[in-house]
Parts: C-alpha cells; structure tokens; sequence
C-alpha cells in the first residue's frame, strides 16, 4: 500500500504531539531500551490504542522504514524469506508483512532512535536471504517462541491488534511481528554489548 507523503507527516506530528503531551495516548512514556525489554506495563494501554488503527500503522511504518535502515532491510527481508516458505501464499504473506509494520510502529512510537550500523544490517539480511527453507522454518519458529516468552506484554499487543484485523489467522501477523522483533533486538543487543 503506498502511502502518501502527508499521511507520513500527519502521524509523525501525531507521535510528536503525543511524546510532548500536546495530546495524550494513555499512560505513553518513551521506552529507549525497546526491544530489548518488553513493553512496559504502564505502556501497555497507550501503545494497544495507537496501533489498533491499521491505517496509522501503515503511515508509520512507511515513515519508519525512510529513516530506519533496520527496518528498510528487515521489512523486505523477511517477506522474501516468507515467499520462498510459504510458496508465494499471500494468506501467509500479507498478515505476517502487517505484524512487522506493528513491530516497526510500536519500536517507533516507544524507542523513535535505534542504534544500528548499516554494515550489520545489511550483513545479516545477507545471511538470513542465504539460509536454505529448513534453517529459515526454524529461525520462525525460534523467533515466535522467543518473542512470546521475552516479549509477553508486545504479543498481547501484537495479537489484540492482529485479532481485529485477521481474526483467527492472527498468529500469522504475530509471527511477523516476531521476526522483525529478533531482528531488531539481535542487532541492537550486539551493539549495546559492544558499547560496554
């Protein structure tokens, strides 16, 4: 879906006014060791409101994806893998590319800066784009398992706003939102372990 670029300015300025209290999301307080840790509990309300709406879910991904070389690479990345495992099946696809966007939106409203160095990035998209149908079966299913005990309070938010919109094919957007969230966290806990 393309987004038009006031769309994309329209919800940064929403995000923004939210971050400045201009408006308020409930209980929304910036999170900069998102992913890394869950969602915090007094976060939970806020964020479960701001991406029950696909549409604003969409702009902001768009938005994110134009800063964020994370997100840019990890996006398209894991919708080649999920093609090539599940056979060009769109019902598989197209949930799974909406669980990333929700991972994308959720790291942007609560974490907007991530750390990431382009190299790494690019390197590891590489190396997954590499993987035989098998090792990519099982870094899913690593990755979804992972993310529903590390992350419990992001699942829930995942899977409420997924459930809205997919009804009971909703784990498929969940593990979208997994994947993009292994990604992320791999990447970033490798910089924030280099940093120390």
């Amino acid at each position: 879906m393309f987004v038009p670029a006031y769309v994309a300015v329209v919800v940064y300025l929403y995000l923004e006014a939210a971050r400045m209290n201009i408006i308020k999301l409930p209980s929304l307080e910036s999170q900069h060791a998102f992913p890394i840790e869950d969602v915090w509990e007094h976060n939970v309300t806020g964020l479960a409101v701001a991406v029950s709406s696909p549409e604003l879910v969409e702009a902001t991904h768009w938005s994110a994806e134009q800063i964020r070389w994370l997100f840019r690479v990890g996006h398209p990345t894991f919708a080649r893998l999920a093609k090539r495992v599940y056979d060009g099946d769109m019902a598989m696809v197209s949930p799974l590319s909406h669980g990333i966007s929700l991972h994308e939106t959720m790291s942007t409203i609560l974490a907007a800066e991530g750390r990431e160095d382009h190299g790494q990035v690019s390197m590891r998209g590489g190396i997954l784009l590499a993987l035989e149908p098998h090792e990519i079966r099982r870094y899913f299913d690593e990755a979804f398992e992972r993310y529903r005990t590390q992350m419990p309070h992001a699942t829930e938010i995942v899977g409420e706003a997924a459930g809205r919109l997919f009804g009971s094919i909703a784990e498929r957007a969940m593990l979208g939102a997994a994947l993009a969230w292994r990604f992320d966290y791999d990447l970033n806990s490798r910089h924030i372990e280099h940093e120390k």
